[in-house]
């Protein structure tokens, strides 16, 4: 792991004990095709991680989106919005792929009005600090299903956060248990798309 990213520097040790950097790559092929959608970059420090580990494939991409919105955001230290934004371009433009990376300065909302691409892994990250933040990932976790592909992955940090997001994802599954499988439960849950 190099650490050339500005966020690496910050966070290298949360990347390599997350459950998506221990697992990911056992996961999935790294020289397939794949098309990745991050919802909530934050830094770019998994955003940097799909860049240089996953985009192998020269047909592979990576959309990112944020709008970068720093308001009550614990681990942006109330950074403003045009720091933060500034931090993840710095980031993502040192990784190895950069070149396959869409940035998208929106919010999730605003990119599933215009989105018409089908992505096989999907990555919900988004901020957890408010209650009405949480009901914008449950909705986004629900658009996101609609836009991943047979067989695809949808990945969420923070399953764990509190009762209120567990429950909703856990209600959010049994709705789509037809669907999909559960492939990885602790922290952050994963589930395949049938």
């Amino acid at each position: 792991m190099n650490n050339i990213y500005t966020y690496y520097n910050l966070g290298t040790e949360l990347l390599l004990q997350s459950e998506l950097y221990r697992l990911l790559k056992n996961i999935i092929d790294t020289n397939q095709e794949n098309h990745i959608l991050e919802i909530g970059s934050q830094q770019g420090l998994f955003s940097c991680f799909f860049s240089d580990y996953l985009l192998n494939n020269k047909l592979s991409t990576l959309t990112c989106v944020d709008s970068f919105n720093s308001n009550n955001n614990k681990d942006n230290n109330n950074m403003k919005v045009q720091e933060i934004r500034e931090i993840f371009l710095n980031n993502i433009y040192k990784s190895k792929n950069y070149d396959k990376c869409f940035i998208n300065i929106m919010t999730s909302e605003e990119f599933f009005q215009k989105n018409e691409k089908m992505y096989n892994f999907i990555y919900i990250n988004g901020n957890i600090n408010m209650e009405t933040e949480i009901k914008n990932i449950l909705n986004a976790i629900i658009q996101s299903f609609k836009y991943l592909s047979r067989e695809g992955i949808l990945w969420i940090n923070n399953y764990k956060y509190n009762s209120i997001m567990e429950k909703g994802i856990n209600d959010f599954i049994n709705e789509y248990n037809i669907e999909c499988d559960v492939i990885h439960k602790g922290q952050q849950l994963a589930i395949r798309k049938r």
